[in-house]
């Protein structure tokens, strides 16, 4: 049975198009543009805002770069000016940070003290290994423990700031390492920081990255030198972490008669911990050997007072390693950022030269 023809006088309506269909390529590739397009504005934004901690933390990435065996070292031959402001405008930092070829920091890169006398005789080189405490964070070039202490030995002496902001003993071990084949020391001081148990940490766990990973974060790296937008999260962590410390009420000195002030404190308050057994211990008795076998004598620095430099303490002395006690309150450190002032510098360069290069 044939069906029924449509009615007449009407027509078959046609089918309405269907909207072209992106492919999956193209929406990759749209998607990839409006996010290129979105970083470029926020970076505009951000260049014209000029933000105060954007600044800061780019002067940082560009002083330091990233290596296989530390994941922060300084760059050489650069100059960088930090400042810093608390909410009510009073600066917590305002100085200049500037490195020679060795990228060690020296206030003269041009002019640095040579490894030989006028006559042709050596000078008595001395290594400074520690961290930002050793490199002077926050003080200008030259008033770092280690210029002043160049200054208080005299010409008869070399002295090499091998510090770096964030390195623990591991990675300033081997900055000391390489400076010793051009420069040997013969004295090597290393100004422990309770900071360096976790940073000899980090530092094995990058040394044991493979070259894919850290092809990845020399890039990061370079990146981060030039862009605000690749710094926002050390900023978000600066906003909700550091700023709130940086602006608490500066610390009251404590009661001289409640904190220790020589080896023997420090000793009697590290009798009930355990001895440390970790990166750092480990670290500074393989620095003890090598010293021992190169007749270079060691020294350990002290200058906070914490469980970790007690324990230290008692490490160095069970270990026959010299051990130097030099606690330093709240009036010699910058406010709210535990770093020696000028005068802590001083001083702790003073003790030191009294300490170890008075005697004939």
């Amino acid at each position: 049975m044939s069906e029924n023809p449509a009615p007449s006088g009407t027509e078959e309506q046609p089918a309405e198009a269907s909207p072209p269909v992106l492919s999956n390529r193209r929406k990759l590739l749209y998607s990839l543009f409006m996010f290129l397009g979105l970083a470029l504005l926020t970076e505009g934004i951000l260049r014209l805002a000029d933000p105060e901690i954007f600044r800061f933390v780019l002067a940082a990435r560009r002083l330091h770069r990233y290596t296989e065996w530390s994941r922060i070292d300084l760059r050489p031959n650069q100059s960088e000016h930090f400042y810093l402001t608390r909410d009510d405008g009073s600066p917590v930092l305002d100085f200049r940070l500037s490195t020679d070829a060795q990228a060690c920091r020296s206030p003269r890169p041009q002019q640095a003290q040579p490894a030989l006398r006028p006559d042709g005789s050596r000078r008595i080189t001395v290594h400074c290994v520690g961290d930002s405490m050793t490199m002077g964070w926050g003080v200008e070039d030259g008033e770092s423990y280690p210029e002043q202490l160049a200054g208080m030995l005299g010409e008869d002496y070399r002295v090499v700031n091998l510090g770096v902001d964030g390195i623990g003993l591991i990675a300033a071990w081997h900055r000391c390492m390489v400076m010793a084949e051009e420069h040997p020391p013969d004295y090597v001081l290393y100004q422990f920081i309770s900071n360096d148990w976790l940073e000899d940490e980090q530092t094995l766990k990058v040394q044991s990255r493979g070259s894919l990973s850290h092809a990845w974060w020399k890039g990061l790296d370079a990146v981060r030198r030039h862009s605000y937008l690749f710094n926002i999260p050390f900023v978000l962590k600066w906003a909700v972490h550091f700023k709130a410390r940086l602006n608490q009420p500066a610390a009251e000195e404590p009661d001289p008669a409640t904190v220790p002030h020589s080896l023997e404190d420090y000793l009697a308050l590290a009798a009930e911990l355990p001895l440390p057994d970790n990166a750092t211990t480990q670290a500074l008795a393989e620095v003890q050997r090598h010293c021992q076998n190169q007749g270079v004598p060691l020294a350990v620095v002290l200058t906070q007072r914490n469980e970790e430099s007690y324990a230290m303490a008692r490490f160095c002395q069970e270990n026959g390693i010299q051990v130097l006690a030099m606690p330093f309150g709240p009036s010699l450190r910058i406010p709210n950022d535990d770093h020696l002032t000028v005068e802590g510098n001083r001083r702790l360069a003073a003790q030191l030269q009294a300490a170890l290069f008075s005697k004939p």
